[in-house]
Parts: structure tokens; C-alpha cells; sequence
């Protein structure tokens, strides 16, 4: 994850959001954040540049992708969007591409992740700030929805709630494996959970959808990377455990062969 393209969004009616620069001047994010930009006639729709000092200026930006407005009740998997940052005062990136990656359908090991957003709960002294949520993909959850479903089980989770969500605000950070893209969180389940359950959008589900692929094709590389199995880092963290036991067992057995020995001397 490459810190400069972590994105604050700013929509007057819809409120805050987050997004992620993938190319030179284009933002993924949700729809749900920005879909009254699209629809109010004098909205502004504003994105800024992480910056440690918060001195980045806002600049104006457009909504672009989907050219048609999803019924995300029907088609939840459909709550993505791309901005084009349209301001002039806008430098374009100029960073390392961002890599693409999709979890293996035969992948039963949990899979390490983090976002990094903008929720309700880290705006203090007028200045809204950053909350990353580190955990987990949990691969034989929500299956036949083809949704990503994170367990955020290594960073604190919001506890009071704003509106409908802990972490409102949050909507649209990216989710990375490693150094790999691989979906954009959506919503948090606190209906059914607490605020450690949240759902993020596959990706590579994205690239399946009518005009996503056009619009970025010559901007971007949109090549997908598989995440192997090695990078899941559960199976890793049992070899390890597991040779360390090992290790410690041939010790123990050498401590013994030794002690023996001074007792026969």
C-alpha cells in the first residue's frame, strides 16, 4: 500500500468517504459515498491527498464509472466507483503501478489484510484522520456471495456507532494482501456483528463489469496476480511454529543425552 494514494472524499450531501488513487488521476471508491453527486444538480464531489500535516488541498473530481446507477440492494457487489480528479491544480502521480490480486478459489487458509480509512470516529479537532483496519480474509465466508468478508481482529474497532456505522467514513478504502489490491471495503455487519466484521469488494469482480476495464485499460495495468498460497501467512506461521518445537525437542534431547552421560561418568 503506497501511503500518497490513500484518499479523503468529501461529498456535501453524502458526507465523507475514502478512496485510492490507481493511476495517474483516477480514484476507486464506493458508490454508495458518492451517488448523490451524480444525482443533485450543484453537489461538489472533492478528493484530497493523504498528507501527515493535512495541508493538501481539496480538489474537484467527477464520478465516471458506472455509467448506469446499480441497485446495490439487489446487487450489493456492485458498490464501486471511479473518479477522475478534474481540477487543474491536480499534479498527476507518478508512483509505482499498482498491483492487482485476487484470493484463489481453492484457498482455505485465512489470509492477512489491511485498509486504511477515514471513519466518523477519528475526526477530532476538525480534522478527520486516519484508522487502519488490520485482520483478516476469511475465504470460506460468504461464498456464494462473492463478496470479501474481513475479520478485523489486529486493530482496535470503533465502539460507538455514527448513524448506521462504526465505521462510517471507512467506505471505500482499499484493501490490500500484501503488496496486491484486492477489493474495496463496502460495509461493516453490524446488524449481525460487532464493528469487527466488514465486506469489501472483490477486485477482480470489478474487472467482469461493463466499462471498468475500458475506462482504465490504457491508464493502468490491470493485470491480476494470484496470491499464493505462501503469502497467506497462516500456513507459514505453523511451519514456523512447528520447526521451532522441533528445534526445541532435538535441544531437549541433547540436554538429556548429556545429563545422562555425567550421571554414568
Amino acid at each position: 500500500m503506497d501511503q500518497q494514494r490513500i484518499m479523503e472524499i468529501w461529498c456535501s450531501m453524502a458526507g465523507s468517504g475514502t478512496g485510492y488513487l490507481i493511476g495517474d488521476r483516477f480514484v476507486l471508491t464506493v458508490y454508495h459515498v458518492v451517488r448523490h453527486a451524480v444525482h443533485a444538480h450543484g453537489e461538489r464531489l472533492e478528493v484530497r491527498q493523504l498528507d501527515r500535516h493535512g495541508r493538501s488541498a481539496w480538489l474537484s473530481a467527477k464520478q465516471i464509472w458506472p455509467e448506469h446507477e446499480p441497485d446495490l440492494e439487489a446487487d450489493p457487489g456492485a458498490d464501486a466507483a471511479l473518479l477522475m480528479i478534474t481540477d487543474p491544480a491536480w499534479q498527476p502521480f507518478t508512483g509505482e503501478p499498482v498491483r492487482w490480486g485476487r484470493l484463489s478459489i481453492d484457498n482455505r487458509q485465512r489470509v492477512p489484510c489491511l485498509a486504511v480509512g477515514f471513519p466518523e470516529s477519528e475526526h477530532q479537532a476538525g480534522i478527520r484522520d486516519t484508522k487502519e483496519m488490520r485482520g483478516h480474509i476469511e475465504p470460506l465466508t460468504a461464498v456464494k456471495s462473492g463478496l470479501i468478508t474481513v475479520h478485523v481482529d489486529h486493530s482496535a474497532a470503533p465502539s460507538q456507532p455514527s448513524v448506521t456505522s462504526r465505521w462510517a467514513g471507512g467506505s471505500g478504502a482499499a484493501l490490500f494482501c500484501g503488496p496486491l489490491l484486492v477489493g474495496v471495503v463496502t460495509i461493516d455487519r453490524t446488524e449481525s456483528y460487532q464493528a469487527n466484521q466488514l465486506t469489501a469488494v472483490a477486485v477482480a469482480s470489478l474487472m467482469e463489469r461493463p466499462g471498468f476495464r475500458r475506462i482504465l485499460n490504457s491508464r493502468a495495468s490491470l493485470a491480476l496476480e494470484e496470491i499464493a498460497e505462501s503469502e497467506t501467512g497462516e500456513r507459514n506461521l505453523t511451519a514456523v511454529i512447528s520447526s521451532a518445537f522441533r528445534s526445541a525437542f532435538r535441544h531437549a534431547q541433547v540436554r538429556i543425552a548429556l545429563l545422562l552421560a555425567l550421571l554414568v561418568f
